[in-house]
């Protein structure tokens, strides 16, 4: 499943509420690649009984452009503009390759931005190691600064 690393094709702009724009992923054989890594994580953390709290649909994109979420901030923009980015909204973006998956949350950012745990998964590790770990089990690094 994670051989090689992913190639994701960004075919279309889309938004969440006008606050983030966001490139769309083409559902093809490499999404449904990610979306195969994305169980394995699930997996991985329910085995050691960690479930995540947030019920909203999963959504994977690359973030283009994001309104700064902090209060003061927030009252000078509050969405982007659609007429900024609607010439483009059909328009091929590009590829991007994806050879490690980083933790990040938002959860109590005041900023609205997004923090990373430094729990990294790196696709070429399962390969090197997947013997090792049966039942779809993903060897963890903690990188550290």
């Amino acid at each position: 499943m994670c051989e090689e690393p992913i190639q994701l094709a960004f075919t279309a702009l889309g938004h969440f509420n006008h606050q983030v724009l966001f490139g769309r992923i083409e559902m093809n054989e490499e999404f449904e690649r990610l979306l195969q890594f994305r169980e394995i994580v699930m997996r991985h953390f329910a085995a050691a009984r960690i479930y995540s709290a947030d019920n909203r649909p999963f959504v994977p994109h690359m973030t283009i452009a994001k309104i700064n979420f902090e209060r003061q901030k927030r009252d000078v923009i509050k969405e982007i503009d659609p007429n900024l980015y609607k010439q483009m909204e059909g328009k091929y973006l590009g590829f991007q390759t994806v050879s490690t998956i980083q933790l990040l949350t938002g959860v109590g950012n005041n900023e609205g931005y997004y923090a990373g745990d430094n729990l990294v998964f790196k696709l070429k590790d399962y390969q090197r190691h997947k013997r090792q770990y049966k039942n779809s089990m993903l060897p963890i690094r903690r990188l550290t600064s």
